[in-house]
């Protein structure tokens, strides 16, 4: 005879694997898309063109940080969770066609994943020189087949991304996990496609006046991303000369469906501002915020999640080494305010 508690515990643990699954999709997709959130600056009010630009040999490097904060309330619980990731990535520009696209090589020099829940603390460093042990023994690989190795990606000057090839290493090594496994979902051929993807705007074609916007849509496994920018124009007293762009998003979920369960989202915002040098055509740095409350049912009961997610990425210095081995609570991201 099962007990009343172990029934409650065992409901309790899917909705988790739930909101794991939710962060790393939303997390994944939403890091991949705001990294790449750009436009160029007018040196006055009339209309500019937005274009990206390349050099060959051009090397670039952004460190980005996120923090996912998830409450779920369950049978009268109320469960909290916080995921944090940093990682520092390098560009280089391979080869610059006629047309101004670039062919670009992207590689990450280091990943910091933490995630801390009630009685449950992981963390993953891909500098880390210990041994790993429990659930980190299984991300740890994954983290570390992820790190240094190149990914291959063709861009335009208009941000249109194609040609996504993947390091086979971390192919190989997301293959041989399980099916069902947060970690090969997080790491899947296909996330990671679409987080490359991802990192560049598409930007309008025609030049753009400030205080007008354009949108631009994103999809993957049946999600949509619509993203309205508006060029506010030239930031007030930024050296050198940066534009102040302003935007905010929507996600559409068709069939909203993770591990077999329908989630209907109840609530949802997302707003950020963006830094872009136009002078030499490269994103100086981001910070976006959304909040969403999903509503779904576990095993005939309601549950509520309510998920803050807050991004950054900045533009750092080329002569800067890739960050150092400390601990994963060293490097954390700063913490944000828990979600109200």
């Amino acid at each position: 005879m099962v007990a009343a508690s172990d029934v409650g515990s065992s409901r309790h643990r899917g909705a988790e694997f739930l909101a794991v699954i939710f962060m790393c999709k939303t997390s994944l997709g939403i890091a991949a898309l705001l990294a790449a959130s750009v436009c160029q600056l007018a040196a006055a009010a009339d209309a500019v063109q937005l274009r990206w630009k390349f050099a060959p040999e051009q090397r670039f490097r952004y460190e980005s940080q996120s923090e996912t904060q998830t409450r779920t309330l369950f049978e009268g619980t109320d469960h909290k969770q916080t995921m944090q990731q940093k990682t520092v990535q390098s560009w280089l520009v391979e080869k610059v066609a006629d047309d101004g696209s670039a062919t670009l090589r992207l590689a990450f020099d280091r990943w910091i994943t933490r995630i801390d829940r009630p009685g449950n603390l992981l963390e993953v460093d891909s500098a880390s020189t210990k041994e790993p042990t429990g659930q980190e023994a299984v991300l740890l690989p994954l983290v570390k087949a992820v790190t240094g190795a190149p990914f291959s990606v063709k861009m335009s000057p208009l941000g249109a991304t194609s040609e996504v090839t993947l390091p086979e290493i971390l192919v190989k090594a997301v293959a041989a996990r399980g099916q069902g496994n947060v970690a090969k979902e997080f790491f899947s051929e296909e996330s990671l496609k679409a987080m490359v993807s991802q990192g560049s705007l598409k930007l309008p074609a025609d030049p753009i006046e400030p205080g007008k916007t354009w949108e631009d849509t994103k999809g993957h496994k049946g999600m949509k991303v619509t993203s309205v920018y508006t060029y506010v124009g030239p930031e007030p007293e930024s050296s050198p000369p940066l534009a102040r762009i302003e935007m905010t998003a929507r996600i559409d979920w068709a069939d909203a469906t993770v591990a077999g369960v329908k989630i209907n989202i109840a609530e949802q915002s997302m707003e950020g501002v963006v830094h872009f040098d136009n002078e030499h055509g490269r994103l100086v740095d981001l910070e976006v915020t959304q909040k969403m409350a999903l509503e779904y049912a576990q095993a005939g009961s309601k549950v509520r999640q309510e998920v803050q997610v807050h991004v950054t990425n900045k533009l750092l210095p080329n002569e800067d080494a890739p960050t150092g081995a400390t601990t994963p609570a060293e490097a954390k991201p700063e913490a944000t305010k828990p979600a109200e």
